[in-house]
């Protein structure tokens, strides 16, 4: 901020569009509703999966389907965001492990939205309450 001041004679950094800044609630929002659905539909197809042992999809399909459905709903989702960052992790060894780049890029994607729902909360309309 003191460079901007300085060098070009800036006394505060001016928006675009600064009515948009009322809406950021529903940016966690966006972020909860479009993971959880995309966890959901994930462990859906890890419980159809035919490949690997059958214990070990039935669990991680387990997991997500959880996980996308509290985030969702936005019931104790940071708590459900830090086991889907742990998923996302899991998931980002086997891609490496794999060789699969596509789905490297599509897990770190969603590492970083469930860290950012973990550090920002789950936003408007959730089922959690800030105390």
């Amino acid at each position: 901020m003191e460079i901007l001041t300085k060098y070009f004679g800036f006394k505060k950094i001016l928006s675009i569009f600064p009515e948009l800044y009322n809406y950021a609630g529903y940016s966690p929002l966006l972020l909860r509703l479009s993971v959880g659905v995309i966890y959901f539909g994930d462990g859906l197809q890890d419980l159809k999966k035919k490949s690997g042992t059958k214990i070990f999809n039935t669990t991680l399909g387990v997991l997500k389907i959880i996980s996308g459905l509290f985030l969702f709903f936005g019931l104790y989702a940071q708590l459900w965001a830090i086991v889907a960052i742990c998923l996302s992790i899991f998931n980002i060894f086997l891609s490496v492990g794999e060789g699969n780049w596509q789905k490297l890029k599509y897990n770190f994607l969603i590492l970083t939205i469930t860290a950012s729902l973990m550090l920002s909360g789950p936003g408007l309309y959730a089922l959690d309450l800030p105390l």
